[in-house]
């Protein structure tokens, strides 16, 4: 918090509890300013990361589809085994660059 210093002059027309209030005054007005502020500034921030949110959440869904595609293309699993892992997973496209 800033120090407010009240000019002699000031502090002589209001008189030294005149003065004090005054500066009570201010010091408030100060501090529903900052809150203000970062009541805006959160609220800004909310927006735009609900933007940047679903921009990325498009983009993620998208190539979560990609990825499922070309597993479910170039894939093949026999089944589930006990404890719900896939027994026979390969991946052909693999398996031909390995074995080069």
């Amino acid at each position: 918090m800033a120090i407010i210093t009240i000019p002699k002059i000031l502090r002589e027309k209001l008189s030294e509890e005149g003065a004090e209030a005054l500066v009570e005054v201010i010091n408030k007005s100060d501090e529903r300013t900052k809150e203000d502020v970062l009541l805006f500034v959160e609220e800004k921030f909310e927006r735009r990361l609900e933007v940047v949110n679903e921009k990325y959440g498009r983009r993620l869904a998208e190539e979560v589809g990609k990825v499922r595609a070309e597993l479910s293309n170039g894939c093949s699993y026999s089944s589930l085994d006990s404890s719900g892992r896939l027994s026979g997973y390969s991946l052909p496209f693999l398996e031909s660059k390995n074995s080069a």
